[in-house]
């Protein structure tokens, strides 16, 4: 069977002949839903303002009415906004970096008590050892005493057995 003959059932999902023609059904119900047109967006809003939308070029006066406002002023006010956010996002980054080194240097004393301590605990773990050895070392030759002791009272009880005896 030629590819030609294919059914189109039967045909190669890899094998894309004609690209005017999805390759399923679903493919093509699976899209996303459109947005609103543009006119809907602007006029609907999500939170409710009991203020009436005001183009950027003009102000309220006193009266309720609209005037406009210069582009001058306008610019610098948005000029002024820019440097205001600018200096607030140097401010954070400050105080971040401030934090982080109070955190730091936080961490560090912690470190250094902690190293200190366990210093302290090193040196009282030797004195220990140095102790238990000492004492080892004195039972031993207490040991070593007693039985020395032990073989001269045992010689002395001997001798006077055997004077004992020989009387």
């Amino acid at each position: 069977m030629k590819n030609s003959e294919r059914k189109s059932d039967d045909r190669d999902p890899l094998e894309f002949d004609d690209y005017s023609q999805p390759l399923n059904q679903e493919a093509t119900t699976f899209a996303s839903p459109s947005p609103p047109p543009i006119n809907q967006q602007a006029t609907t809003s999500t939170s409710p303002s009991p203020v009436p939308a005001v183009p950027l070029n003009q102000e309220a006066t006193s009266s309720g009415s609209f005037s406009a406002v210069p582009l001058d002023r306008l610019k610098r006010n948005i000029g002024k906004r820019k440097q205001g956010m600018i200096v607030d996002e140097f401010d954070a980054r400050c105080k971040r970096v401030l934090n982080q080194i109070d955190l730091d240097s936080n961490a560090q004393t912690y470190l250094l008590k902690k190293l200190n301590h366990e210093t302290q605990l090193a040196k009282v773990l030797t004195d220990k050892a140095e102790i238990e050895k000492e004492m080892a070392e004195d039972k031993r030759s207490f040991e070593k005493k007693k039985q020395e002791m032990e073989l001269k009272f045992l010689e002395a009880k001997y001798k006077i057995d055997l004077d004992n005896l020989k009387k």
